[in-house]
């Protein structure tokens, strides 16, 4: 939980809150505190106010003690990984991935990173923006004209939902915008994960992936297994990012504005390593070989309240089919566990079937979809 202080500077509209507070007079029990729980609505006149499932109810300022930024509320049955909505989900994934700016509008967070990563300059909509779409769509637009970037709105709907069913999708398409690839947002409780890649070849129950991300079935026999989690190096977990990991990074982003140069190269440190660190935790993973000290594998994890978020898992070309990224996945999820991160979300694009093969292998299910839809600039 993301601890505040009773000013609730950093708290935003529609964020779901435990608020902690005096009693004007002991209760029946003696106590003399009590929590309130709902979604934060603002903060005037000396009140806080919270939506909770009983009605709204203002706490005087003076009498808040701490409040506690909380996982949105379940709506689903079932495991924790699979009991959130899509917007529930998404809000999750706000707090993986950080950006150099952020501004709500509403229930929109406009994000802006210098072009580093679509995620972090991109629109995340949780709910309503508080104007007509037209107007929605105008000030974002203007917004990031003012970045000198195209208007980039990621919008998510169950798996396989058409951009044109969905009305905001339907606002930015009659201006010309066009969609980006699809990605599917998987989930996961990281126990099952961590078993999984355990589990030695010949062990597995699944079918045989194709090259992914994680490592790619050995080419000896078809067992329907995963390769284990490679055993050929040294990894390292630490909290911060820093410039030898950043460096190996940039090295296959190539497809950022900011890598392929719209910023110099100190600067895109400054601006990669201020997203990157930009979550309420944060692991980040090498693997290097043996003998030459060579980065052969990286990772980040992106950790929230209960929740790690994978990305950034990377194998060097002439080290894969040999479970590295398996490895390093094992170990960012390991390190999150120990922090209380059970459940576990990652991204896959809609053309990488292998990576999708991979991930169900090891128990991640689909969540929802993900496009991004780009409005350029006038």
């Amino acid at each position: 939980m993301r601890r505040m202080k009773a000013d609730v500077g950093k708290v935003h509209p529609g964020d779901r809150v435990v608020v902690r507070h005096r009693l004007g007079t002991p209760d029946d029990f003696g106590h003399t505190l009590t929590d309130v729980v709902g979604e934060f609505v603002g903060q005037d006149d000396g009140e806080i106010t919270v939506a909770t499932r009983k009605g709204t109810v203002a706490v005087p300022l003076a009498d808040v003690v701490v409040v506690k930024v909380v996982p949105p509320r379940p709506v689903r049955r079932g495991a924790a990984h699979r009991a959130l909505s899509v917007d529930g989900m998404q809000e999750v994934m706000l707090g993986a991935w950080g950006a150099t700016e952020r501004e709500w509008l509403g229930r929109w967070q406009l994000r802006a990173g210098g072009g580093y990563t679509m995620r972090a300059n991109s629109v995340a909509v949780l709910g309503s923006p508080g104007l007509p779409l037209a107007n929605a769509v105008d000030h974002a637009l203007d917004w990031y004209a003012a970045r000198s970037l195209p208007l980039n709105v990621t919008l998510a709907g169950p798996v396989d939902f058409a951009v044109d069913d969905d009305p905001l999708g339907v606002e930015l398409l009659s201006r010309g915008a066009r969609v980006a690839e699809r990605c599917l947002t998987m989930t996961a409780d990281s126990a099952r994960v961590l078993a999984a890649l355990k589990v030695p070849v010949g062990r597995q129950t699944k079918p045989t992936a194709q090259p992914g991300l994680l490592g790619e079935p050995t080419s000896a026999g078809n067992t329907g297994a995963l390769p284990p989690a490679g055993d050929t190096g040294e990894i390292e977990v630490v909290e911060s990012v820093d410039d030898e990991w950043l460096a190996a990074h940039r090295g296959y982003r190539q497809s950022d504005r900011a890598t392929a140069g719209a910023t110099d190269g100190d600067m895109w440190f400054d601006l990669a390593r201020t997203i990157l660190m930009g979550s309420p935790a944060q692991r980040f993973a090498r693997m290097r070989a043996t003998g030459s000290g060579d980065i052969v594998a990286l990772g980040r994890a992106g950790i929230t309240p209960g929740w790690v978020g994978l990305g950034s898992i990377w194998v060097a070309p002439d080290r894969r089919r040999e479970g590295l990224g398996a490895s390093v996945t094992r170990a960012l999820l390991e390190s999150a566990l120990d922090v209380g991160a059970r459940s576990s979300h990652l991204q896959v694009l809609s053309h990488n079937g292998a990576a999708r093969a991979m991930y169900d292998a090891i128990g991640f299910e689909p969540h929802h979809d993900y496009v991004n839809v780009i409005l350029e600039q006038p």
